[in-house]
């Protein structure tokens, strides 16, 4: 949703949801097990067990304004999250065997909230839009990761 309250100022809403409850991963077979007779094209290594389901939701603005002597200002801003949850079945090979395939189930459970800002300055000139970029990222959980 965009609102234009003059020529110079743009304010862009934006909003994004999606809910994917029922997916399945993917669980190929090992090569060699579809090769061996005893399995078609169309089998996997999965399982009912197997199951991945997806949230994410994202929440921003764009905001831009331009002055009169070719100066402008943008400032972009979102909020994501995202909830996954996984399940699987994979297959780790054919233990020798053209009969018996070997597998190992797993769990992943992953969340992610990130804020985003990006803040622009541009300046229109008779060469060209020259455009400089000034970003901020907010990641709490990257400064202990790395200290020294």
């Amino acid at each position: 949703m965009t609102w234009q309250p003059s020529s110079r100022t743009r304010l862009t809403l934006e909003a994004l949801y999606q809910d994917q409850p029922r997916l399945t991963p993917s669980n190929p077979l090992p090569l060699a097990y579809p090769r061996s007779g005893y399995a078609s094209a169309r089998d996997y290594a999965g399982h009912h067990w197997n199951g991945f389901k997806q949230r994410e939701g994202m929440a921003g603005y764009n905001i831009e304004h331009n002055f009169a002597n070719g100066w402008g200002i943008v400032q972009k801003a979102r909020y994501f999250k995202v909830d996954t949850h996984q399940r699987s079945v994979y297959a780790t090979g054919t233990s020798g065997s053209d009969t018996q395939l070997s597998r190992f189930g797993y769990t992943t459970d992953e969340d992610l909230n990130s804020v985003n800002i990006d803040n622009q300055l541009k300046k229109t000139t008779r060469w060209g839009d020259y455009t400089f970029v000034s970003g901020y990222t907010q990641r709490p959980d990257a400064w202990h990761r790395f200290a020294l």
